[in-house]
């Protein structure tokens, strides 16, 4: 058990320290530097608002793509600036030389022809939802939240490891009076508990060991 909260507690730790990264990360790029799009390694996320790829790619999904990639032809998934400086995200059903043209999966009417150096980067797979959970992990409310409720249940745990340790100490004490092992303990955990006695029982003899000689040495 006091395993299992300690490895708890570490995910908890990593979790909002991951998450403390990468909210810092977006709020320099997008915030104090003016970036539209954030790659990391390449790669970029962009949640969907809109569902002109509906059912390939639907609203609030999180959509990965590579923005190193050159390659395009038809039938790729790609997200582009539009006329207006807008992330779209269709599929392309045309290239002419430097141009190409986009239509949404659910849409009737194709885009207008835009050139391929518009491209951001090439569609490569989806999280369905990812986009809501993204955007809501985004939000300084929901931050505060998971920072205060996280570092309580850290404290609350690492409490509750402290008092178990000392309620083994005394557990040891009954043992040495009694000279056997309390009714709480599983028979599984038996020698295990067993082999912590001898250690302790052990650990206690060499202190009263090293006293006696300071007592002496004096």
């Amino acid at each position: 058990m006091k395993r299992l909260n300690k490895l708890l507690v570490r995910i908890i730790k990593v979790f909002i320290i991951l998450l403390f990264i990468y909210n810092l990360y977006n709020f320099i790029c997008f915030k104090v530097l003016k970036y539209n799009i954030v790659p990391i390694n390449g790669y970029a996320l962009l949640e969907v608002v809109s569902g002109s790829m509906e059912p390939t790619i639907n609203v609030g999904d999180l959509i990965i793509i590579n923005t190193k990639e050159k390659d395009y032809s038809k039938n790729n998934i790609v997200t582009f600036y539009d006329k207006e400086e807008n992330f779209v995200t269709h599929r392309i059903i045309s290239i002419n030389d430097n141009k190409i043209t986009t239509k949404g999966d659910n849409n009737e009417v194709e885009d207008g022809v835009v050139s391929i150096n518009n491209i951001v980067g090439k569609y490569v797979f989806k999280i369905n939802g990812g986009g809501k959970v993204l955007s809501t992990l985004r939000s300084p409310l929901v931050m505060i939240i998971i920072f205060v409720t996280g570092g309580a249940v850290c404290f609350m745990m690492s409490t509750s490891t402290a008092f178990s340790t000392g309620d083994e100490d005394s557990d040891y004490q009954l043992y040495l009076k009694n000279g056997k092992l309390l009714p709480k303990y599983d028979q599984n955990d038996e020698k295990e508990q067993l082999k912590q006695i001898k250690k302790k029982k052990s650990n206690k003899k060499k202190r009263k060991k090293r006293a006696k000689r300071k007592k002496r040495s004096r």
